[in-house]
């Protein structure tokens, strides 16, 4: 799997004050590398079954920081992390599954 495509993590950093979140890179997550691929038909047919929206798939480096709802910016589009893949709790890439963000 090569990632070849530079993301951006972002994460809300809004205090509760603000009527929307305010978004901005987390820290060390800005221009990383990571594969890209849209989810194949059966992906999504599995995805719905569980009830996730899901249209994307982002593979990075290992990173604590990252979360559920946390937010990939990748060629000028947005897309919500809806759920994480670890591969079985290692610290080495992670699955980013992510819906498209409105």
């Amino acid at each position: 799997m090569l990632k070849d495509k530079k993301i951006t993590i972002q994460c809300d950093m809004s205090d509760g004050t603000e009527e929307r979140p305010v978004w901005e890179p987390l820290t060390g997550c800005e221009n990383i590398w990571a594969y890209y691929r849209a989810l194949s038909g059966k992906e999504l047919f599995a995805a719905a079954k569980v009830q996730h929206e899901e249209d994307v798939l982002f593979v990075i480096n290992f990173h604590a920081g990252v979360k559920a709802g946390m937010l990939v910016q990748f060629k000028g589009k947005r897309y919500e992390i809806t759920r994480i893949d670890n591969f079985e709790g290692n610290k080495s890439d992670i699955k980013l599954y992510c819906k498209t963000y409105s």
